[in-house]
């Protein structure tokens, strides 16, 4: 962050560009803080196994064996075709 403060001031980072920057940094740090050092998380692996148990509690109607990671959706597919409908308009 010191060096996104120095980059600005110096002139290597246009404004608009170090807020984005910014940002990104932020919301890096807060996922990282979530992910890692959470008491319930943990980790990643952690929030992965804990998803899996929730789709098995809980399944989704719709997606492929009721997870909520997947990319087989019968709503992702519906959104699928409206995007690609809408783009050539």
């Amino acid at each position: 962050m010191i060096l996104v403060i120095i980059f600005i001031f110096v002139g290597f980072l246009p404004l608009y560009q170090s807020k984005c920057l910014f940002q990104l940094l932020i919301t890096g740090c807060k996922a990282f803080t979530a992910y890692a050092t959470n008491n319930n998380l943990g980790s990643p692996a952690k929030v992965y196994d804990l998803l899996v148990q929730a789709a098995k509690k809980n399944p989704v109607p719709g997606n492929a064996e009721g997870s909520y990671l997947t990319m087989r959706s019968q709503e992702g597919a519906i959104f699928f075709v409206i995007n690609l409908v809408g783009n050539f308009g």
